[in-house]
């Protein structure tokens, strides 16, 4: 009996070993394999993976590496391998709903990219249909704003980016990033003034300077049309409200902040309110990022603003001889 203990426990450590062993190697091909994704060397990655794949002992591990297979034919357009490998993710017993819900969203994508975009949504509905959380409905109807936004089916585009907005109320970066949606839909369509109503001030002055940058000169570009056009209708007031508003944000760059004091001077030079105009221009020549052109214009702004201001005025004219 002892003789039989003594030979089993080498065995059993043995056994230990190779399997700690094989981990390591996963482990070590996988990384690999990720630095080649991570590099763009998309056919390098796919050889490395395999190697990865085969040496895979979890489950969790064979459902990594497929998804990053997939991707990697994605990248590639190799689109008929990208969806065979999620399909092998789905056949695997006992998947975790995220990684369900990931495949959908994948599928979605590679459909997507063969312009087969009914079956891209049919991809983000089936997944629909099988969550209850509101956040894993968003990603879907987000997926699917995508989809139809790649389609340039705009009103189906905003209609789920809607619908996705309305199901984050409670979660503050989705509410970010359906509007931010809603946003590039709008500009597509060169709907202006419906981009400035998406956001609310209060919504625009809360948020940080880094929320911004993803999305920001699209925004800025459409205020900037809206208050020209208004400018260009005489609706000064408003057209000087969205110019205010633009300069006084901090998340502006320098030669935008000088832009909005363009619009704003030229409001007032057309209002004949000189002596504001002149120290709005001003303004404009003290901001050392004003483009050349913006600056030749203020400059000569000022020069004729300056000298009308110089030139006697008839009722004072009159007035003097008058009294003389």
């Amino acid at each position: 009996m002892l003789h039989k203990l003594i030979f089993i426990l080498p065995l059993v450590s043995m056994m230990a070993w190779s399997a700690a062993a094989a981990g390591e190697d996963f482990r070590q091909l996988y990384a690999h394999a990720r630095q080649k994704m991570q590099s763009g060397d998309y056919p390098a990655s796919i050889a490395e993976l395999n190697k990865a794949l085969a040496a895979a002992q979890l489950s969790s591990e064979e459902v990594a590496v497929l998804f990053d297979l997939s991707y990697a034919c994605l990248k590639m357009s190799s689109l008929d391998e990208a969806m065979r490998y999620l399909e092998q993710i789905l056949d695997i017993p006992d998947l975790a709903g995220n990684d369900r819900n990931r495949v959908y969203l994948q599928m979605a994508d590679v459909h997507a990219a063969a312009q087969k975009y009914d079956d891209a949504i049919d991809d983000c509905m089936e997944g629909l249909g099988k969550v209850t959380a509101n956040a894993d409905k968003y990603r879907f109807l987000m997926k699917a704003g995508h989809v139809m936004n790649t389609k340039k089916d705009y009103p189906n585009a905003l209609d789920y980016a809607r619908q996705a907005l309305a199901l984050c109320q409670d979660n503050v970066q989705n509410q970010f990033m359906a509007k931010r949606f809603m946003i590039w839909i709008y500009s597509a369509q060169e709907n202006y003034p419906a981009v400035i109503e998406v956001f609310t001030r209060q919504e625009l002055d809360a948020m940080t300077v880094d929320a911004k940058k993803s999305f920001y000169p699209s925004l800025i570009s459409a205020y900037m049309k809206v208050a020209r056009n208004m400018q260009a209708d005489k609706n000064y007031d408003k057209s000087m409200e969205i110019y205010c508003l633009l300069e006084k944000d901090k998340g502006l760059k320098p030669e935008q902040r000088a832009e909005a004091c363009m619009g704003e001077a030229s409001i007032l030079k057309a209002q004949k309110k000189y002596s504001d105009a002149i120290k709005t221009y001003n303004v404009v020549l003290s901001i050392p990022e004003t483009k050349p052109e913006h600056r030749k214009i203020a400059q000569k702004a000022i020069e004729q603003l300056q000298a009308i201001i110089a030139q006697p005025q008839p009722g004072n004219a009159d007035k003097q001889n008058g009294h003389n």
